[in-house]
């Protein structure tokens, strides 16, 4: 049984043709697993990659994925490419900033080759929040920075090229986003809550007010497949209802089906945590495609939800 929201897979559905052929990069993630679980709704031919060969499970089945190489690639000639190959900003501390950095240079440049393929019809690629917020650190330099900077680069190399390509560009600005594919969920406050509701307790670590808005995975990614040809590469910023982080927790006790005690320790003097979009172009886009936003208390009761099972 898919974990996905089902107009999401309506629009994604609608998105594709019959004879489209997608490739799936990062396949492994959490953003991959969730285009797989979107592609394999269509029942269209897909490609999943990633940084080595391995099997991994969608939803009780066995995915195989193969190697990011682009003479595999090249070979499979996507028609639609939903790209999420990129190091998160949590291997940084594991594997040092000089690896890090290089690693995602060459996903980068990979990257680039493939959007130009002359099979590809849809390039969609994802950047972040953090390219245009520096949501606490001191400056976008590489040595300081070294997400936002990889994830600015990223977005300006796509934009650059996008207007001599041949396929049509999406790049949706990631801030917050939810989802039941989630792979690291106590490393996200969104499902770490859902966790601690279902234990019990609620424990909040932040003293300061921390505002975010959310939206599901499959979402982004539908709105972002759906979007029409165009002359020049799209770049919106994703949004969603705005929220304080206790209320979220509120919302949690409550789905999680235990009235989950809250403790918090507040400390007012603290400036606010305030890492969201305005919620403009989110609102925009998902009108455009007839896609009603999902609201912060059904998003965390369909996470729960599926956590639970």
């Amino acid at each position: 049984m898919t974990k996905l929201r089902p107009e999401a897979v309506r629009l994604f559905s609608e998105s594709l043709g019959p004879e489209d052929k997608v490739l799936i990069t990062g396949a492994s993630g959490w953003f991959g697993k969730t285009a797989i679980a979107l592609t394999k709704t269509t029942g269209v031919t897909y490609l999943a990659t990633g940084s080595r060969p391995r099997v991994i499970e969608i939803d009780g089945n066995k995915e195989k994925v193969e190697s990011h190489d682009l003479d595999l690639i090249s070979a499979f000639q996507p028609t639609v490419v939903i790209d999420a190959a990129f190091l998160t900003r949590d291997k940084l501390s594991l594997i040092g900033a000089e690896r890090y950095v290089k690693i995602n240079r060459t996903l980068l440049e990979l990257s680039i080759e493939i959007a130009g393929l002359d099979s590809v019809r849809k390039y969609v690629g994802f950047s972040s929040g953090a390219a245009v917020h520096l949501a606490g650190q001191t400056s976008f330099n590489v040595s300081e920075n070294p997400y936002a900077a990889l994830k600015r680069d990223y977005e300006e190399r796509v934009l650059r090229i996008g207007k001599t390509l041949k396929a049509s560009i999406s790049i949706p600005r990631v801030f917050s986003v939810t989802g039941a594919y989630v792979t690291k969920p106590n490393l996200f406050a969104f499902s770490n809550i859902i966790l601690q509701a279902m234990s019990g307790e609620i424990e909040i670590q932040a003293k300061n007010r921390v505002f975010r808005r959310y939206a599901p995975v499959e979402d982004v990614i539908a709105v972002a497949t759906s979007q029409k040809n165009q002359n020049a590469p799209i770049v919106f910023d994703t949004g969603g209802e705005l929220l304080e982080i206790g209320e979220l927790a509120k919302m949690a006790s409550v789905a999680g089906g235990t009235g989950a005690e809250i403790f918090r320790t507040t400390n007012p003097k603290m400036p606010d945590d305030n890492y969201f979009s305005n919620g403009k172009d989110w609102t925009r886009v998902s009108a455009e495609q007839n896609l009603p936003q999902l609201g912060a208390r059904q998003q965390v009761e369909m996470l729960a939800a599926f956590m639970t099972k």
